[in-house]
């Protein structure tokens, strides 16, 4: 075939079958004839350009604004004409094959990134949901641990969640508590909506919330005085009743309705059967000053009462946000674990303690150096399991009119530094297994009423200091007890001598 200047075209010819033509190139040489075009285009140029290959299918030129033609070699008059600038140069099907597959690339790489963008925004979606759900609700730092992921049960009362979230200082001590219906949080708040909080104080929220979860925590339904099964309470002092809160037994409130004390009075008659586990949710009470709920009336120690457990048990709750706590009394219960130090720390308008006949263990008086108390005026926790010696910082404690520590595994020596409590009255050291000397420095204890320091591994006397101060108060100091058979003493008040 040869490329062959032409001005015009025979239409008939572009319209003519080129089936047959292709059959007969695929059987014949052809060539290709590229004629330049010359300054004017009317005029033929005569340089040619021939170029014989039979292989070549694809023809690839710029005609320069003339007319080009395939016609096939040899042909005669009626030969087949066709249209050179139909024919697609080769370069061009290379270029549009590689912008195909650029534009796949691109188009694949931006379905990625749209891809990835959903994902993110996705799975941000789901953080923020957890987030908020998160954030509706709130549980104590004690006694439930810090818990893994937990589906948060929440009130319908949106003034509930609110207020009784906003006491807890973690979103993760909130979900751990309410994430079980048969928690004493849970029913207590239960119960609380359940007599309605439209129109109610947050105080009174509060106030209702904590007082329940308490009542809950120790099976009030099983209390033998105003519990809600008890039949023997007045029907104003009965728990968990729409009557005021402050009108139930043992509670005492402020003018403005602030619980300042739960106090179950020893009752001689009847044990007050309060059995379970002290929760976190009482510290929620920010006035409450007194909390003295005994457990069995005149229990020997260390003995079990048949048929009324071993009233509260478990450790101590962090109640170190009760700032105005001024008496705690928790006497004959099962308390265990390590004496709760921070009460010694943080409350420091805690004038009384008592608790006595407990299973609490450990170094009582391991660290007090953290220790400055000057309220404190009674400290009594006999009948535990406490070990060790008595520290130096014992000092720390200097507004001490009472210290009663006996019936533990107290060990060591007596430090001079109790010589330096110089308000104490009543302290009694007796049954531990402490060894030494009675001391001199016990001279300075001018206001001593009681001294017991008998069942112990003390030797030596007593000295003639503490005899002087017997002497001198006439029967102020009322007793000072010693094991007489290892200590001498001339005015022990349970030795021989001494009577």
């Amino acid at each position: 075939m040869e490329y062959t200047e032409a001005e015009n075209s025979d239409p008939a010819h572009s319209t003519r079958d080129l089936t047959e033509l292709d059959r007969n190139i695929e059987h014949q040489s052809a060539h290709v004839e590229y004629i330049e075009p010359s300054e004017s285009t009317n005029q033929p140029n005569q340089e040619k350009y021939v170029s014989n290959n039979t292989e070549d299918k694809t023809y690839g030129f710029d005609t320069g604004g003339i007319a080009a033609f395939l016609v096939e070699a040899g042909g005669g008059e009626n030969q087949i004409v066709v249209d050179a600038l139909d024919v697609v140069p080769e370069y061009q099907v290379i270029e549009k094959s590689k912008k195909k597959k650029r534009l796949y690339l691109f188009g694949g790489i931006s379905l990625l990134v749209i891809i990835l963008i959903l994902l993110i925004g996705v799975i941000t979606r789901t953080v923020a949901r957890r987030g908020d759900n998160a954030t509706e609700i709130r549980n104590p730092p004690y006694p439930t641990n810090p818990p893994s992921q937990v589906e948060t049960k929440i009130l319908p009362s949106a003034k509930l969640n609110s207020t009784i979230r906003s006491q807890y200082n973690e979103i993760a001590d909130f979900d751990s508590a309410f994430s079980d219906e048969n928690s004493s949080q849970y029913r207590a708040a239960s119960w609380v909506e359940d007599f309605g909080v439209t129109n109610m104080s947050d105080v009174r929220i509060i106030n209702r919330f904590s007082l329940a979860t308490f009542y809950f925590a120790t099976n009030g339904d099983q209390w033998t005085k105003c519990g809600r099964q008890s039949t023997h309470c007045s029907i104003t002092e009965e728990w968990l009743t729409a009557e005021n809160e402050c009108d139930w037994y043992g509670i005492k409130c402020s003018d403005d309705s602030q619980i300042t004390a739960i106090h179950f009075p020893p009752n001689r008659e009847r044990q007050h059967k309060i059995i379970g586990t002290l929760p976190y949710e009482l510290s929620f009470l920010s006035k409450l000053a007194m909390f003295i709920v005994p457990s069995h009336a005149n229990r020997p120690p260390n003995v079990q009462t048949p048929g009324f457990g071993d009233g509260i048990s478990g450790p101590f709750p962090d109640w170190s946000r009760l700032s105005t706590l001024t008496h705690l009394y928790l006497n004959d219960h099962q308390l265990e674990g390590t004496f709760p130090t921070y009460l010694l720390q943080k409350n420091l308008a805690l004038k009384e303690i008592e608790l006595k006949n407990s299973s609490f263990q450990g170094n009582l008086f391991e660290d007090l150096s953290s220790v400055n108390s000057t309220a404190l005026t009674k400290f009594i926790v006999k009948g535990n399991n406490f070990t060790g010696p008595i520290s130096a910082q014992i000092n720390r404690l200097s507004s001490l009119n009472t210290l009663d520590i006996s019936r533990n595994g107290f060990s060591g020596t007596l430090p001079d530094e109790l010589s330096t409590l110089t308000n104490l009255v009543n302290l009694n050291v007796s049954n531990n297994t402490f060894t030494g000397t009675i001391f001199a420095g016990f001279g300075n204890l001018t206001n001593l009423r009681t001294l017991e320091l008998y069942s112990n591994d003390l030797s030596g006397s007593v000295p003639k200091e503490l005899c002087d101060i017997r002497e001198e108060e006439s029967g102020k100091f009322s007793t000072l007890s010693v094991d007489c058979m290892e200590v001498s003493c001339t005015c022990c008040t349970n030795c021989p001598l001494g009577t």
